[in-house]
């Protein structure tokens, strides 16, 4: 049995696990009906989300990876002490990156 220790994710650890995420993500009934039909372009509105949220995670010390980077987890504190403010403009962002990924499919 292969045994991974769990960390703390890093910063420069971001990118990849966005895409761990993604990857789990991808066909998600929620995420299929939130993002575009294009594989390609769900992956990349996925990548984009998940990273942000990452990284306003990891500012509160609640993102963990396993030591081979085989999987990720991120959370807020339950304590409620976190900016909404932060919040309210990541998903005004992801709105605003969806519709331009929407456009991009309809309107080429």
């Amino acid at each position: 049995m292969h045994r991974s220790n769990v960390l703390q994710l890093q910063p420069s650890q971001i990118e990849k696990a966005s895409k761990i995420a993604a990857n789990a993500l991808i066909t998600d009934p929620v995420f299929s009906y939130l993002t575009p039909d294009d594989p390609e372009l769900r992956f990349q509105a996925l990548c984009w989300l998940t990273s942000r949220l990452m990284t306003y995670c990891i500012y509160y010390g609640h993102v963990y990876t396993t030591s081979d980077l085989q999987g990720v987890a991120a959370w807020l504190p339950p304590s409620g002490k976190f900016s909404n403010d932060l919040l309210q403009q990541l998903n005004s962002r992801f709105a605003r990156k969806y519709r331009r990924i929407a456009n991009s499919v309809i309107m080429p």
